[in-house]
């Protein structure tokens, strides 16, 4: 458990930032009559913040005063609200009376989750020594010091990320340290998620089904192995599940305020693609099955509308965090160097056998496994979980055109940040109206379009991603791994909607209920390890034995109080300020980046197509470090591993032995060696 001053300090942090959040969503929803609610209202903010964040990475000017700045300005952009919940007390008092029973079970859930998190993820005492500090750590520091994640073209930001990630994160690691690099995922965005949750299931009269997906939401393995977006990429995509509904009502009322779902429909679209590139498949599947039930429907207008509509305001909200991408392929191929770079490592003239990757049926096979996954889990609950959604898709549409509802969902809800009517004394029953309530009966058939959309979208992405990736680009525990945040941002909503949806039908909530049941005894062991694991060694990494190695948490302790920082300081000593610096080492992040302009090496970014050695003066080689690769290593995991992994091994191998042939041709001249690096000066 961390100290009790460093604790209050993230729990503050956290709540500021919340804040500041919601205030940038007000900016974009204070007219909007939909009942959006404050949890998505404050996902709203993250796509505001995440747009203009785009901008200013454009424009080098993101730099950590600037994303201070931000911040002040959404709790400013707060105030009235909270000033308006404060003239308000005494009624919205009154209404928590109503709900005390059920906002005093939420109370209880969100403080023993943020107990758990304190306990196990909140400040964690390592990273992964590859992919985060190598790769994820260095995007927001880099950030901070410049005013851009982007700069290198041998680096992964513009192909495997875009620097939505490294934006939020830049926030925590501005305030708080590096220690608060994962919090913005594993605090903020788990939290936020469930709380909307709960939020949506109050305000359809359903807070024991709310409940139950936010435990479920809650209990799903993340396989957690690095700082990328995993949390906050199923943030989002669980609040498009519940934006869905109001867009459809106010797109067919032609509502005035139908803008505001359109429009945060389009921010986690754009979110979700600046975060992580591998998870550009949901909207396109997301918004492919939208437009695909409204054709079923006989809306092909509509289709077309939100079709174009969200697309284009998508393609703009994205637009600035793709520049450097598209800049760097305009230039594509790169212009001939003296390198040779991508010649070399385009080639095929190592000798390795390529791998013979075993027979799997596009992964399908291993999907339907019931022995423990290598990151952990169960690969057939996992797998049951995307049935599920194709199921509970399927069964909205047979029961909506069999019926109309029986019961129906509550009145419309109060103003943003009251309460939601009050609830049936039962602890799973929704309250009900007649159902001849016109509106009622309209949000119970979006709200069933909503499932239908979520359902068949968690099946086609996990079902598309096992396609297309396993076995020949992947193997299965790692496209598993890339599927896991669909399911976590899908499912959990889909069976909160598809149990509210169901209520004439009491022995089919039943059934679900026992299902449910099933996933949460499934994943109880893998939480209560994990727990155990986060106590005991400070990390949640899901590898099986790594985390628990003395050596790993050594070097995590060299790198976490400072001694790592001295070691990297000496090498760039040896580099004169204001030169061009090519960093090729374990922690790139640890450099001045207001020294010399530093232009950083990682695995995955030798393999960019315009992939191309800048020009520079210095090159510093980080050749024995901790977590530096050998080229014994290297060619071993080119025999033995799929074509992504393969590809970036081969490029570094490649790599190893040109730096080897330049120093012995006498084109590297050594200027510092130590035990772990070597500094040279690049000569003309």
């Amino acid at each position: 458990m961390p100290l009790l001053p460093v604790t209050l300090e993230f729990y503050t942090f956290t709540l500021v930032f919340w804040v500041s959040m919601y205030g940038w969503g007000r900016l974009v929803t204070f007219r909007a009559t939909l009942g959006l609610g404050f949890a998505l209202t404050t996902v709203f903010g993250l796509g505001v913040v995440c747009a203009l964040g785009g901008v200013l990475n454009m424009l080098q000017l993101a730099t950590g005063g600037l994303l201070n700045a931000l911040l002040v300005l959404g709790v400013l952009c707060a105030l009235p609200a909270l000033g308006q919940v404060f003239r308000e007390r005494r009624e919205r008092l009154a209404a928590l009376k109503r709900e005390a029973r059920w906002l005093s079970c939420f109370a209880l859930f969100v403080a023993a989750l943020v107990c758990v998190l304190t306990y196990s993820t909140l400040i964690p005492e390592a990273y992964n020594y590859h992919d985060d500090y190598q790769k994820y750590v260095n995007q927001p520091l880099r950030m901070i010091a410049t005013g851009s994640l982007f700069g290198s073209p041998l680096s992964c930001a513009g192909k495997e990320v875009l620097g939505g990630q490294a934006l939020f994160q830049a926030f925590f690691v501005q305030n708080l340290g590096l220690e608060g690099l994962n919090a913005f995922d594993s605090f903020f965005s788990l939290l936020l998620a469930v709380v909307l949750v709960l939020e949506q299931g109050l305000k359809r009269g359903a807070p024991g089904f709310a409940l139950m997906a936010a435990g479920l939401l809650a209990m799903i393995h993340p396989q957690y192995v690095n700082t990328s977006a995993l949390y906050s990429a199923a943030l989002l995509m669980t609040a498009a599940v519940f934006l869905t509904p109001a867009l459809i009502q106010g797109s067919r009322d032609s509502r005035p305020d139908a803008l505001a779902p359109i429009l945060g429909l389009s921010f986690c679209y754009a979110t979700i693609v600046a975060l992580k590139s591998a998870y550009a498949p949901f909207p396109a599947v997301h918004m492919a099955v939208i437009c695909g039930l409204l054709l079923a429907q006989g809306s092909p207008k509509l289709a077309a509308k939100l079709a174009l509509s969200v697309t284009v305001v998508s393609l703009l909200l994205v637009a600035p965090w793709t520049s450097w991408t598209l800049e760097q392929l305009a230039s594509s191929p790169p212009p001939a160097d003296s390198w040779a770079l991508s010649e070399l490592i385009a080639s095929d003239s190592f000798g390795e056998a390529l791998p013979q990757i075993e027979p799997d049926l596009f992964g399908l096979k291993s999907s339907l496994s019931p022995e423990r996954a290598y990151y952990g889990g169960t690969p057939l609950v996992y797998t049951s979980l995307a049935l599920f959604g194709l199921l509970g898709g399927a069964l909205s549409l047979f029961f909506k055109s069999r019926e109309e509802p029986t019961s129906v969902a509550p009145p419309p809800p109060a103003a943003e940040g009251s309460p939601s009517s009050p609830t049936s004394d039962s602890a799973l029953e929704p309250a009900t109206l007649a159902p001849e309530d016109p509106e009622s009966v309209d949000r119970w058939a979006n709200d069933t379009f909503a499932l239908a959309a979520a359902g068949f979208t968690a099946a086609l992405a996990y079902l598309l991603i096992l396609i297309t990736v396993c076995p020949r680009f992947m193997r299965f525990n790692t496209t598993l791994r890339y599927a896991i945040p669909f399911l976590i941002g899908l499912v959990p909503a889909a069976l909160l909607l598809l149990l509210t949806t169901l209520r004439s039908r009491p022995v089919s909530r039943r059934v679900l209920v026992g299902v449910w049941l099933i996933w949460v005894v499934s994943f109880t062991p893998e939480a209560f390890r994990r727990l155990l694991q986060g106590i005991s060694y400070g990390s949640t990494l899901a590898f099986p034995t790594v985390p628990f190695l003395s050596d790993f948490r050594a070097h995590n302790r060299e790198v976490l109080d400072g001694t790592q920082t001295k070691r990297v300081a000496t090498w760039q000593e040896h580099v004169p300020a204001g030169k061009r610096l090519i960093a090729w080492t374990d922690h790139a992040f640890l450099f001045d980046f207001k020294r010399n302009p530093v232009f950083e090496i990682d695995d995955s970014g030798l393999t960019n197509p315009w992939a191309v050695m800048p020009e520079a003066d210095y090159l510093i080689w980080e050749f024995a470090g901790y977590a530096t690769r050998t080229p014994e290593t290297l060619a071993s995991d080119v025999r033995r591993s799929a074509k992504v992994v393969r590809d970036i091994r081969r490029a570094n191998l490649a790599f190893y032995r040109l730096l080897e042939a330049k120093e012995s041709q006498g084109l590297l001249k050594v200027i510092y060696q130590d035990a772990r690096a070597k500094v040279y000066q690049i000569q003309r």
